[in-house]
């Protein structure tokens, strides 16, 4: 149901999340592969460079800390 209202309000934005998302790359610079698996919430959709760059999940936006 939800993927219907989203794909109603913005199907380009949705789309490229999804195939950049099944294709492994990170949510966020979408060249390297999404190698992490965020500690809180668990998903995998964030390169290593970007994971030091970000605060929040980009699917849940739970937030991030990063280690010492």
């Amino acid at each position: 149901m939800y993927q219907l209202v989203l794909l109603s309000i913005c199907p380009s934005v949705v789309t490229q999340v999804v195939l950049q998302k099944s294709a492994g790359k990170c949510l966020y610079c979408l060249e390297r592969s999404a190698s992490l698996r965020l500690p809180v919430c668990h998903h995998k959709v964030l390169c290593e460079v970007c994971y030091m760059k970000t605060n929040e999940c980009p699917t849940c936006q739970a937030a991030i800390t990063i280690p010492q």
